[in-house]
């Protein structure tokens, strides 16, 4: 009993070794043409792959792009706020010095959200008027940090839109 056994096991051995060494025999037109195929679809995937690389880089960069714009204007619309406020608050101490009276008011600060933290500019709403806010908009255009200053602000902008709703 045991002798048959290792003889079937042998034999077995020997069916599934045959087949290994059969890989040497020549391929069918059939069998080749697939290969081509499978060649060339390998060759097509590996360049597509480099194309999805590519385009997730790009789409990061427009993305931080686009953040930067936003983070940019916010701020721009929030500076130009303060120096409407600061301006204002000059009128009517004017107005109340020589006419008793004041014809703006205390005017609301706007809140810019973080972006011109997030831009290293800092803003001011107390009189007089500057223009230093919009000053500091402006260099950052000149000398393109604007959109590594901004990385942060973009990235946290996004993942504050795309967190997931609490329960």
């Amino acid at each position: 009993m045991k002798r048959a056994a290792i003889a079937a096991v042998a034999a077995l051995a020997l069916a599934c070794a045959a087949p290994a060494g059969a890989t040497t025999q020549k391929l069918s037109p059939t069998e080749q043409s697939l290969q081509r195929q499978i060649n060339a679809l390998q060759g097509q995937v590996t360049a597509l792959k480099k194309q999805v690389t590519k385009l997730k880089k790009d789409t990061t960069t427009a993305t931080d792009v686009g953040f930067a714009a936003l983070a940019f204007s916010v701020c721009n619309a929030a500076a130009t706020v303060d120096t409407f406020t600061s301006t204002w608050a000059v009128i009517d101490q004017i107005a109340q010095g020589t006419q008793g009276k004041a014809y703006i008011g205390a005017q609301p600060g706007v809140s810019d959200q973080g972006a011109c933290q997030a831009l290293r500019v800092p803003r001011s709403t107390t009189p007089p008027p500057s223009v230093a806010e919009l000053s500091s908009l402006l260099s950052l255009i000149s000398g393109g940090s604007v959109f590594d200053a901004a990385r942060s602000f973009a990235r946290a902008s996004w993942s504050a839109f795309t967190a997931p709703a609490a329960p």
